[in-house]
């Protein structure tokens, strides 16, 4: 394949078989990697939005670099590919969230060997670009938002977008906010790569819950059940695709995992796992967990939960208790940039009342941190409190609280038409609390415990409705006790009505023969001696 490019760009051709190590070239001669494997079919598919769900060394990397900078599609080989890259004339941003990876071994080991010695092509070593002036640039990008948001800056010239390890980032926010919208100003092509993730991918879904499987995975999901359109299409491949490793090495690095290591599955297999993998609370759904909303008994139990936040989202939720000790959720009440007036406002609208019901709440609204002797401003507690909130410091141990909702919210499986003790009633605010609860992942540090995680700036996703569901089932809620009949108030429990006479009460021997199996009050107290001969 020969490419004609600018008279200060040279020759341009694919190499024959390369390792990764310094290529002697002639002078003024650009050598790419000779694909292998499965990247012929990669190069040679007719879709705009590549999705490659390949295992570790699986040959994504080589196959990315060449597609970025000699362009891929139909016509490749004749130097006329559908989708050009860097040598056609355009711009091309890779952006990866290890971006270490990306500035040792793609620049150290393919860029600068290959491209290094070339004079009419520029490397920039700080910001890690290749330039070919007159044709266009290689940008390596790491991938936080700042980064991804100077995509739009690129402007007219972009042609493509490589996303490595796109499991691992905020996808979703990126496609939809940033990178799929400049795509489509310049008719621009898409590279997605990774392994894959049943995990948080560090972003959120549309609810703001933690978006878990991550991105990546629901789009692999949605091109197999026909979801996207035919410009997106996905390829799959593992080590064992690498022609240039020996079996037997990758069967020895196998070996070293478990059976059934979700890990092994994923990062070398790249296996779709489940979407309950790494969730603090799998199985909860609005199926088994959500009933229809309704009025309570005048006499069921009820107290409120609440978790406070200004900048990050608060949490109000209101809760009932019947007789036989189930408990739901009536509504949950969310809001930002509330000062404890309005909060109190918001929260009566809904039909708080303050006088007759306990509200627990997270300890921040209880301290103020200060050094000895210095004078302490009001709290948010006694700003509530002096609005007439009867509020009770919750227990806010984490793990606890946690193993308490996991027990709240259990299903047993032999009983799958058993309903929980604790269960959401249907209301807008209680969906997207439970939402964000069943999405609530593991912390990786401490798989005890589910991870913590903050709303960004926007006030998007975020924890607070799981921290104040928390707080409420912690309380220990009370069941409740139903009124007697009317006929019966007022009257003496000690009396039958029935037969107007005294209620027998049950005397001291009744009472040991339950607990010991005798009438006799002594029996099984001792042993009585027995002569011996």
């Amino acid at each position: 394949m020969h490419a004609k490019v600018s008279e200060n760009a040279g020759k341009y051709r694919p190499s024959v078989y390369m390792t990764a190590s310094a290529v002697q070239v002639a002078q003024g001669e650009l050598v790419l990697p000779e694909p292998v494997g499965k990247q012929y079919e990669w190069l040679d598919s007719g879709a705009s939005r590549k999705v490659l769900r390949v295992g570790r060394r699986g040959t994504k990397t080589r196959f990315a670099f060449t597609a970025g900078i000699a362009g891929h599609g139909p016509g490749w080989e004749e130097d006329n590919p559908a989708f050009g890259g860097v040598l056609q004339g355009g711009d091309v941003v890779w952006i990866c969230p290890t971006y270490a990876n990306l500035t040792t071994v793609l620049w150290r080991e393919e860029i600068v060997p290959r491209m290094g010695h070339l004079p009419w092509v520029s490397l920039d070593k700080s910001l890690h670009d290749v330039n070919i002036p007159g044709l266009g640039s290689l940008m390596l990008r790491s991938g936080d938002r700042e980064a991804i948001d100077n995509v739009r800056g690129v402007g007219k010239r972009l042609k493509g977008v490589i996303l490595d390890e796109a499991a691992h980032m905020d996808l979703r926010g990126a496609l939809q906010d940033v990178i799929l919208p400049a795509l489509l100003d310049n008719g621009g092509w898409l590279i997605l790569m990774s392994t894959t993730n049943a995990g948080s991918d560090g972003g959120y879904d549309d609810s703001g819950a933690p978006q878990m499987p991550s991105y990546f995975n629901v789009i692999c999901q949605e091109i197999q059940d026909g979801k996207r359109s035919s410009d997106w299409q996905e390829f799959t491949g593992t080590a064992y695709d690498n022609p240039t490793l020996p079996s037997q090495a990758i069967d020895e690095l196998i070996a070293e995992y478990p059976p059934d290591s979700p890990k092994l599955k994923q990062e070398v297999f790249a296996e779709l796992l489940t979407t309950g993998v790494g969730l603090a609370l799998p199985g909860l759904s609005e199926k088994t967990h959500m009933v229809p909303a309704f009025q309570p008994e005048e006499y069921w139990s009820e107290f409120c939960a609440f978790d406070w936040g200004f900048h990050h989202p608060w949490s109000f939720g209101r809760y009932c208790v019947d007789e036989d000790g189930q408990v739901y959720k009536r509504d949950t009440l969310t809001g930002r940039l509330d000062l404890p007036e309005a909060i109190d406002e918001k929260a009566r609208k809904a039909g708080f009342n303050p006088k007759t019901t306990l509200v627990f709440a997270g300890g921040d609204i209880f301290r103020v941190r200060m050094k000895k002797g210095e004078f302490a401003g009001p709290t948010i507690a006694e700003e509530l409190s002096a609005r007439g909130w009867r509020l009770v410091a919750a227990n806010d141990a984490r793990v606890a609280g946690l193993n308490n909702m996991r027990r709240y919210t259990h299903v047993d499986p032999t009983k799958p038409d058993a309903r929980p003790r604790f269960l959401w009633m249907d209301t807008p605010g209680n969906k997207a609390c439970l939402a964000q609860i069943a999405r609530m992942p593991l912390d990786p540090d401490n798989p005890e415990d589910a991870l913590k995680v903050d709303a960004d700036s926007a006030g998007r996703g975020g924890d607070d409705t799981y921290d104040e569901t928390r707080y409420g089932l912690m309380s220990r809620p009370i069941s409740a006790r139903p009124a007697p009949p009317p006929e019966r108030q007022a009257q003496s429990p000690g009396l039958d009505y029935a037969t107007q006479r005294p209620r027998d009460r049950q005397t001291a021997d009744d009472l040991m023969a339950t607990w010991i199996g005798s009438r006799h009050p002594t029996a099984g107290r001792f042993h009585r001696p027995v002569r011996r001969g």
